[in-house]
């Protein structure tokens, strides 16, 4: 996955996963937002840093053996790399680009759709 990730965007940069919200939402919620991204921040450092704790933590939510959590956040194949969308769109975009490829996506979406927390 990461060479032909690596291939296709040159970028060891992965976009796994992102926070939605309404525009109408992100409108009238603006001071939560930087909150909002601290406490994903902070979770995925916890979760680095203390794999066997989180491990703990997650497997009794999920079910999933804490061994197999544990051994999964070592590997960093999650990556638990967070940082604000607006500050990577090149990436984001190969993401959608990939999407749209593969017939995931019809087109690609409207630039406007990641949010840039200086706007």
């Amino acid at each position: 996955m990461v060479g032909t990730w690596k291939k296709f965007h040159k970028s060891p940069l992965i976009p796994y996963l992102g926070v939605a919200a309404h525009a109408s939402w992100v409108r009238t919620h603006k001071p939560l937002i930087p909150k909002l991204y601290e406490t994903y921040k902070a979770a995925g450092e916890f979760i680095k840093s203390h794999p066997t704790e989180a491990a703990q933590i997650i497997a009794k939510g999920t079910g999933i053996p804490d061994a197999v959590l544990e051994d999964l956040i070592e590997s960093d194949r999650l990556r638990l790399n967070v940082y604000w969308a607006g500050t990577h769109v090149d990436a984001i975009d190969a993401v959608f680009e990939a999407g749209v490829k593969a017939g995931y996506l019809k087109k690609m979406p409207a630039a406007d759709v990641v949010y840039h927390p200086a706007r």
